[in-house]
Order: C-alpha cells, then sequence, then structure tokens
C-alpha cells in the first residue's frame, strides 16, 4: 500500500482566500479578473492558469 492510500502526503491543498493573501498576490489577482472582464472572458483560461 502506498501512502496516498492512508491520506499522507496526497493531501489536497486548500485554496488561499482574498483575506490571507499577501498584497502582491491580492493585486495580481484583482488585476487577472480586471482582464478578464475588459476581454469579456475569451482570455480567462489563459490569464487563470496558474
Amino acid at each position: 500500500m502506498t501512502d496516498a492510500s492512508h491520506g499522507g502526503a496526497a493531501k489536497a491543498q486548500q485554496p488561499l482566500t482574498f483575506k490571507e493573501m499577501t498584497p502582491p498576490q491580492k493585486f495580481r489577482f484583482v488585476l487577472k479578473v480586471a482582464v478578464c472582464i475588459l476581454s469579456f472572458g475569451f482570455v480567462y483560461p489563459n490569464v487563470m492558469s496558474d
């Protein structure tokens, strides 16, 4: 049996909330959202592929 079957190292990361982000991360997120809105979602998959 592997560690993943026991829930060892294969735990999923919880997404970072906006409140927990650092100021540069917040700025980058807001910028990505603005680009998505301004492009009407046409570049969404490419912008949000972090």
